[in-house]
């Protein structure tokens, strides 16, 4: 090689290295790392000569090493928009970023492929401007958002209740953008014996009507745990509920009694998708259905039982998550146990900047949403049996010292809770203040505070309520007439929910009492994604024969109005016997098996369904318990 050619060589490793763009080459069916630029070192690490499993490992379970197999294995390339990849193995403030990418198989000359070369480009930055430029693109569009937010946080839970031994997490996204609001719904509601109700629901079809439905249902459900109903007695009033309002009818339903204590619980699926648990070895299982049908039914109620043991993480959701375009039901079902399995992993250092739980809930919608895009609203909710915490009793002598460590033993008690930071601030003041009366107020007669002391509790009910207990052996003296005193009491009965003093000749107890809760995180996707959903969705097609209706593609809320029309017409008002043949129908979803009861309800039964063995009508007919020929 001639001198200037060597040089020429430098220069282009050099740009190569120095490139702004991240590149990466692996080779071989194991995807060994041969080659990092410095950008994609700061990102990915410098993995050098370990296939890419290990080498980029704290990205385990986003779907990218899972990418660039899938490009190895098919020689098609992968393109990807706005990913975002969680650094799970640092502590670090900063670990997340967002990257555009593309993943191209090395191909040889007969055709073989021999590894896969990717470029990524890092668009956190422009990710934060993008929204920015969507809020002030239309005033219209944002006041249509508003209102559908509004109404979705009138009808659905505001917070998640922080209980003994039972760590809760929720995250419902919105599938449509604008006034397109759903009934997908979720709760987690604490029972005065201590178990805890948890459900999700979906009712058919979008728009204030099923936003409403849904608010109604919900608050039956609530109600009728709350007042000691039994499971079977609670689904039944929501049968009978759903029976009387139009726009509830046909809707599913997973409800689950959980007992925290012995992980003891009933549940019923009706016409629900069935819960998914990980045990604590990481085994990832669907729980049998209990066989209830739909709400509105008018038929028996059934449940089952399971123990959850301690460490599993039980998982309720809505079919937004098995009903995801581009693929069938039985495809979007494994990936599904996938997911949720590969998120319940991760290690000390996801552990310590989020609950398990929380953890579980972000990625099965995230990735799940990022693979296939979706055509519904998507609810999860998740929880994992833990270890209680325990109260908490000190004894501290009354001096001022106590103060801050009474405010520091609260903080770490409550970390362990994992109470929000607004919470944990204002009971640190608040206990503050009281220690610091009993400090000052209860020993001012003796020759030193260092004589008494104060007692200390700290305890969690079954109800989520926090209890505070701060005693004292001494006698308050009383206010004296300087108005810039005698505010402690008052400063601490506003940052708790309940504050009650006692007095009498053995000392003093404050009691603050104060329900800490956590945020459930709700999602939309924009007004943009919509729109080119929608462009891309195929209608559906009928066929019409003298006594027979074929279709052909989506039968989901876009297509249900048209369903109806159409069976309205070929069964003459339901005076005609027709066979509705479902072979070709590539997604059922909750707006469509609405329709189909319907007519399947009336007293003349005027329709027959045709679900060929393992088609996606089939599936969805036999969770929602309606009849149909296979042939």
């Amino acid at each position: 090689m001639a001198a200037d050619d060597s040089g020429d060589d430098d220069v282009v490793l050099a740009a190569f290295d120095q490139a702004p763009t991240m590149l990466v080459l692996c080779k071989g069916p194991d995807l060994v790392v041969s080659v990092l630029n410095r950008s994609a070192r700061t990102i990915l690490g410098d993995g050098v000569g370990l296939p890419a499993d290990e080498a980029f490992e704290q990205f385990a379970g986003q779907q990218f090493i899972e990418r660039l197999h899938e490009v190895y294995a098919t020689g098609t390339p992968y393109v990807g928009h706005e990913w975002r990849l969680e650094k799970l193995g640092t502590d670090d403030a900063d670990t997340e970023v967002y990257v555009d990418f593309t993943m191209s198989p090395i191909v040889s000359s007969d055709g073989t492929v021999r590894g896969v070369v990717s470029a990524l480009i890092d668009v956190t930055d422009a990710i934060g401007v993008s929204l920015d430029l969507r809020a002030l693109s239309s005033d219209d569009r944002q006041q249509e958002d508003e209102l559908v937010t509004t109404l979705q946080d009138a009808l659905l839970p505001p917070s998640l209740p922080i209980l003994p031994g039972l760590e809760v997490a929720a995250r419902y996204l919105l599938g449509g953008a604008g006034t397109s609001a759903g009934g997908d719904w979720f709760d987690a509601i604490p029972l005065p014996d201590g178990r805890v109700g948890l459900v999700v629901g979906d009712v058919a079809g979008h728009g204030p009507g099923a936003a409403v439905a849904m608010g109604q249902l919900r608050t039956v459900l609530e109600e009728s745990l709350s007042n000691g109903a039994d499971l079977v007695t609670a689904v039944e009033q929501l049968d009978r509920r759903a029976r009387r309002v139009p726009d509830a009818h046909s809707t599913s339903l997973c409800a689950v009694v959980l007992d925290p204590a012995t992980g003891s619980m009933a549940y019923c699926t009706a016409g629900h998708p069935p819960p998914i648990v990980v045990e604590s070895s990481g085994s990832a299982t669907y729980l049998p259905a209990s066989g209830s049908s739909p709400l509105g039914s008018a038929r028996p109620v059934t449940v089952a039982e399971y123990t959850l043991g301690l460490g599993d993480v039980l998982v309720l959701y809505t079919d937004g998550l098995v009903q995801r375009p581009g693929r069938s039901a039985s495809e979007n079902t494994v990936e599904l146990l996938q997911v949720v399995q590969q998120s319940r992993r991760g290690g000390r250092a996801a552990a310590a900047k989020e609950q398990v739980v929380q953890r579980v809930c972000r990625q099965v919608v995230e990735m799940l949403t990022r693979i296939t895009g979706l055509d519904d609203d998507i609810a999860v909710i998740a929880a994992q049996r833990v270890p209680p915490v325990a109260p908490l009793d000190v004894g501290l002598p009354a001096e001022w010292a106590s103060v801050g460590e009474v405010r520091a033993l609260l903080r770490a008690w409550l970390g362990d809770l994992w109470v929000g930071a607004m919470d944990t601030m204002a009971l640190q003041h608040a206990v503050g203040e009281l220690v610091t009366n009993a400090v000052e107020h209860a020993y001012a007669g003796r020759a030193s505070p260092e004589q008494g002391s104060v007692q200390v509790r700290f305890s969690l009910g079954p109800d989520g309520t926090i209890e505070i207990d701060v005693e004292d052996r001494g006698r308050w003296r009383s206010p004296n007439a300087d108005a810039r005193r005698g505010r402690g009491l008052a400063m601490a009965r506003g940052l708790a929910d309940e504050l009650s003093v006692e007095r009498d000749a053995l000392g003093t107890r404050a009691r603050l009492r104060h329900r800490p809760t956590i945020a459930p995180e709700f999602l939309s996707v924009t007004a943009d994604a919509e729109r080119a959903r929608a462009s891309r969705r195929r209608p559906l097609e009928f066929t019409f024969g003298g006594a027979w209706l074929a279709l052909s593609g989506r039968v989901d809320r876009w297509s249900a109005a048209d369903l109806r029309r159409s069976l309205a017409h070929i069964t003459r008002g339901g005076t005609t016997h027709v066979l509705v043949d479902l072979s070709a129908v590539s997604l059922l979803a909750s707006a469509g098996v609405q329709v189909l009861v319907e007519e399947l309800t009336r007293p003349e039964v005027s329709i027959r369904l045709l679900a060929p063995i393992g088609s996606p009508a089939q599936h969805v007919l036999d969770l929602v318990r309606l009849p149909y020929v296979t042939a």
